[in-house]
């Protein structure tokens, strides 16, 4: 169960990276409080989704990437994670690492 709760975990944290770009990116401040429950909602549904045995493994991490998709702009998130090298990476590197950075924060 532990591995559970530490996956909720880096779903909120990749959340909490995109939630300041994305009020930004409105021109909007975001409200502490409503971020807060915005991270708890998201990692409670999560933990849900992952927790639940009576369907199998391949469904629940279809319903963790449609939960990830509607919710993170995880090119954003990616890009911010590669940082500078972001800028030296040709389409295809940057294509190929975007997928695979999907990926990763799907298994983790």
């Amino acid at each position: 169960m532990d591995w559970l709760r530490s996956s909720g975990i880096w779903l909120a944290l990749a959340a909490l990276l995109v939630l300041p770009a994305v009020a930004m990116a409105k021109g909007e401040k975001t409200d502490p409080d409503e971020a807060k429950q915005y991270l708890e909602t998201l990692g409670n549904d999560a933990l849900s989704i992952l927790g639940d045995n009576s369907v199998d493994l391949t469904t629940r991490e279809d319903k963790v990437r449609t939960l990830m998709e509607d919710n993170l702009d995880l090119q954003l998130i990616g890009r911010f994670v590669l940082g500078r090298h972001w800028r030296e990476a040709s389409p295809e590197q940057r294509e190929e690492y975007l997928e695979l950075f999907e990926e990763f924060v799907l298994q983790t």
